[in-house]
């Protein structure tokens, strides 16, 4: 989990020396320039993390719920539309985006960014 940290960092740090602007980066790994100029993903980069994506939107939609808030709700205070949000939640559908949606469903839901990363944060399951 400290490399998956790391890795958060690295990128935040290519948004604030990059000159491309923060919705050319998403939270994939690094991939060639001609990929991104063209954005094509290769397979590879496309589910290198498809299991952190899933754990991600799911984690959202818990505390989206536990919250009382519906999509609609979550998505106007986060300033992304209900179908982008709901693509987030779905686990059967893996949606990239960028550091800044990241941060204003974490503003909207009232933790911080890096608690979303960390499905930790959830109640443990009753067995």
């Amino acid at each position: 989990m400290t490399s998956f940290f790391a890795y958060i960092i690295y990128l935040l740090k290519i948004l604030v020396n990059s000159s491309l602007g923060e919705a050319d980066y998403f939270l994939f790994p690094p991939y060639n320039k001609s990929q991104r100029r063209k954005g094509i993903l290769s397979k590879e980069v496309q589910f290198q993390n498809r299991d952190r994506f899933i754990e991600l939107g799911l984690t959202i939609s818990a505390l989206r719920k536990m919250r009382g808030m519906s999509q609609e709700e979550l998505a106007e205070r986060a300033k992304i539309s209900r179908s982008h949000l709901s693509s987030i939640e779905a686990p059967n559908i893996i949606r990239p985006f960028s550091v800044e949606v990241l941060y204003n469903i974490a503003d909207a839901l009232e933790v911080r960014a890096g608690d979303l990363l960390n499905s930790s944060i959830l109640p443990e399951k009753k067995k």
